[in-house]
């Protein structure tokens, strides 16, 4: 090809057949023709694939899910050990300002307030209460005493230093206004142990791990 022809060359294609004639586009005004090479075929842009066509919304969702669930499988799971903690019954005597201090046992320390639990249990005649039993089982702690109608669940709060409490209501014998003889005691195997409530003049009942009553240790 001549250097020094007048003509723009547009050479688009990556064909090894350069033996085709050419075609010269008409001139328009004084500038240069373009001659097109017949084997160029039009580019066309590619169709966009099912991925480009997805919204953006939803291709974010399904780049947020696969980094949860990548987070999901490195996570490691905690080993874990048998753990068990029970106390003896402990009479505890009532101070007048309605707390009882565990350091009357050593060699625990402490104190529980128990004076909400006693508001609500006190009786008519308003008689103070003078002794209760609190008993350590799976980690919490009940606490009953002669003349309650219920056993009381208290449940620590790690890294602090309030409980929360919740009522586990006893079911009464005919007759029978409130727990009397009441006795606190650990019954069953190590691994599925329970609570047992002793009372005079009735059949004892059971309290699981999971805080249900029951009249057998399941």
């Amino acid at each position: 090809m001549n250097e020094s022809d007048p003509y723009l060359y547009l050479n688009l294609s990556v064909s090894q057949e350069r033996d085709r004639p050419e075609v010269a586009a008409p001139r328009v005004g004084n500038e240069p023709a373009i001659r097109l090479d017949p084997s160029l075929r039009t580019i066309r842009p590619e169709e966009p694939t099912v991925k480009a066509r997805l919204h953006p919304l939803r291709f974010s969702c399904l780049v947020l899910t696969a980094a949860v669930l990548s987070s999901c499988a490195t996570v490691e799971r905690q080993p874990t050990l048998t753990f068990e903690q029970h106390t003896l019954r402990i009479p505890l005597t009532v101070a007048a300002n309605g707390s009882v201090s565990l350091a009357q046992q050593p060699p625990m320390t402490g104190r529980i307030d128990l004076s909400p639990i006693l508001d609500e249990e006190r009786n008519e005649a308003s008689v103070p209460f003078k002794t209760v039993q609190v008993m350590m089982f799976y980690g919490r702690y009940y606490v009953v005493a002669d003349g309650f109608r219920s056993v009381w669940e208290l449940t620590p709060r790690p890294g602090t230093s309030t409980a929360s409490y919740r009522r586990i209501p006893v079911p009464l014998e005919s007759g029978e206004s409130a727990l009397t003889g009441c006795r606190l005691s650990r019954y069953g195997p190590s691994q599925s142990s329970c609570l047992r409530l002793d009372r005079k003049g009735t059949d004892p009942i059971f309290i699981s791990a999971r805080g249900e009553v029951s009249h057998a240790c399941p």
